[in-house]
């Protein structure tokens, strides 16, 4: 997600605005010009791959619907899944989580922690 901000792609992938989950914006420009450069796989083989290390998706109606979260992948923090194995990263998060308690991360008191200040630095 660092290239992508490099490059100026985040309108086709990006982190939210809380720095805790990030979301695919455009799938077909995803597929056809991103993914490629990392991953010699289609979408579903990538979706797969987030899954096995313990990626969860969003559902819900929310902002945050549909994008991926782990909850040691943080944009502002990433030494916390540095270096880390499939499967620490997989024992990491729950198998599976019911919409209604899936994290909020626009609550004040985690949105606060995670945000980047206008310099890019967190606050």
């Amino acid at each position: 997600l660092d290239d992508v901000e490099k490059y100026g792609h985040q309108t086709i992938v990006s982190w939210l605005p809380h720095g805790k989950s990030f979301m695919i914006h455009d799938r077909p420009f995803f597929c056809d010009h991103i993914l490629p450069h990392y991953f010699k796989t289609k979408l579903t083989s990538f979706r797969q791959t987030l899954r096995s290390y313990g990626f969860a998706q969003m559902g819900g109606h929310g902002w945050d619907s549909g994008s991926y979260y782990h909850k040691l992948f943080v944009r502002d923090d990433p030494s916390l899944c540095e270096g880390l194995s499939q499967e620490v990263m997989k024992q990491a998060m729950p198998e599976w989580i019911h919409p209604q308690d899936e994290p909020n991360f626009y609550a004040e008191s985690t949105f606060r922690t995670c945000r980047r200040d206008e310099d890019g630095s967190g606050s």
